[in-house]
């Protein structure tokens, strides 16, 4: 009866975290010298809708060591590297923030954009990478909003 009772809250608490998690998509994903990079959307119903927000994800690939969150080159000014290309707009980021994740599943970066007055089919967000490739790095991706 008892380890019923702890299973069954188990799985109250596994269901209830899965549903506060923020909708991810992988819009689009590059792999450039020892790096696969990522884009992810993040659709958030509290989420201010005149912003768009996404995530971007650094992984190692080879076993190559990521840098460690001290570097602060890694947590300052990363907003100046991230740009949106809408049509014949570009949208600089409004903010780059590293999320505090251990490296655990790369390095992370929440990515803030106005939204565009205008919505074309297609879209870029373009990275100034001097951080990890020192390449500018295009991730096209198709989506509605």
């Amino acid at each position: 009866m008892r380890s019923g009772v702890i299973i069954g809250l188990g799985w109250l608490l596994l269901l209830s975290a899965c549903r506060k998690r923020a909708q991810s998509t992988v819009l689009s994903e590059r792999e450039m010298s020892d790096y696969r990079m990522y884009i992810h959307s993040m659709a958030q119903k509290e989420a201010d809708t005149s912003m768009l927000y996404f995530m971007f994800v650094v992984k190692a690939i080879n076993a190559q060591q990521l840098p460690s969150g001290s570097d602060s080159r890694f947590n300052y000014g990363v907003d100046s590297l991230f740009y949106m290309i809408n049509g014949k707009d570009t949208l600089p980021a409004l903010d780059a923030v590293r999320m505090a994740n251990g490296n655990i599943d790369g390095i992370q970066y929440m990515l803030v954009f106005d939204k565009p007055a205008k919505a074309d089919t297609l879209r870029r967000i373009v990275f100034r990478d001097w951080l990890f490739t020192s390449h500018i790095i295009s991730f096209p991706f198709k989506q509605n909003y």
